[in-house]
């Protein structure tokens, strides 16, 4: 396996690589949920004893956590990473603390339950609508929020989803309406604002100065300029933009940046993005994918197999440990 891959595995599964991982990719708060009912007698108790590890380790075992942080998905997947990363559960106990135990508004949820059971669709799907998140992913959902006048004009549409409501059940419904946003979108700048705070030993330079000398330099630039100078500069032709350019002891590097916060879906996407780039052919550079998140557990997913077989001699590596790659090149 390459060095740095192993290096990447041994850093997740042996040190604090959440807590260290937060100064590269910092979530944003989303705002405490609803938890279950069922266990919030231990939650309270544990909540109000201030005992983070207790609480958060009994957090992890509902299906939706109360706050959406990049981190959790790591924690329920590897519950033996909850002591190696203190301050990662300080810091999300904070919030929790912070924010302390709230619910849906109780006479929005009172009128929703009731149209249910009268399955008055109408009635439901105006409800609904007034909550921040509705409980089902439809493109036409954006269109009523904004004009209502549309519900009673397009009642085909009001049926559809509202079978899908029906079929779904007020347990999940609920669940849906609590669940916080994702933050898959707001990660993506995070890994160039931690360069330009010159994490990596040397401060981004625009293109100018990038090309003045040989000396070691990150290219700090637009999009549109990054795509230009690798296409004529490294012979770089992919369609994927490239989140790092560099250059160390007269040698380029290339890559992209990504933090997979679980398995699955868009991240499988992501994931590939950034080896498509290690794949390009005839490049006149070092490719590298700064990769972090789920995929350094020991586990059976796809995405982790293949760090093992097809991909293991791959420059693949953490940004925790990317200073060191750069420094030995």
């Amino acid at each position: 396996m390459n060095y740095w891959t192993k290096l990447s595995i041994e850093y997740a599964n042996q040190r604090s690589y959440l807590d260290d991982l937060f100064q590269v990719y910092p979530t944003i708060p989303e705002g405490l949920r609803e938890i279950d009912s069922k266990i919030w007698s231990n939650i309270e108790y544990h909540f109000k004893q201030k005992d983070n590890l207790a609480l958060i380790t009994e957090l992890l075992n509902l299906d939706l956590f109360p706050i959406k942080d990049s981190y959790i998905a790591y924690l329920k997947r590897d519950k033996s990473a909850l002591e190696r990363n203190p301050r990662t559960i300080n810091r999300i106990c904070g919030r929790l603390y912070e924010e302390g135990l709230r619910e849906i508004d109780s006479k929005i949820w009172s009128n929703i339950e009731y149209h249910f059971k009268q399955k008055d669709n109408l009635a439901l799907i105006t409800e609904l609508l007034n909550l921040d998140l509705f409980p089902i992913k439809d493109s036409y959902i954006a269109y009523l929020k904004r004009d209502k006048s549309a519900l009673e004009r397009n009642p085909r549409t009001i049926n559809r989803i509202c079978g899908r409501l029906y079929e779904m059940g007020l347990n999940k419904i609920f669940e849906k309406c609590s669940e916080p946003k994702e933050t898959n979108r707001q990660i993506g700048p995070m890994f160039k604002d931690w360069l330009n705070n010159k994490s990596l030993g040397v401060e981004p330079v625009d293109l100018n100065d990038f090309i003045a000398n040989e000396n070691d330099a990150i290219l700090r630039a637009s999009d549109n300029i990054m795509a230009e100078f690798t296409k004529s500069h490294l012979n770089y032709h992919h369609h994927k933009g490239l989140d790092f350019v560099a250059r160390f002891n007269k040698k380029y590097i290339i890559g992209e940046a990504k933090f997979l916060t679980d398995f699955g879906g868009h991240q499988n996407a992501q994931f590939n993005d950034a080896i498509s780039t290690i794949e390009a052919p005839n490049i006149k550079a070092i490719k590298v994918a700064i990769l972090d998140g789920v995929l350094y557990i020991e586990s059976n997913n796809k995405m982790r197999k293949l760090l093992d077989t097809t991909y293991r001699n791959y420059n693949i590596m953490s940004a925790l440990v990317l200073r060191d790659f750069l420094y030995q090149i």
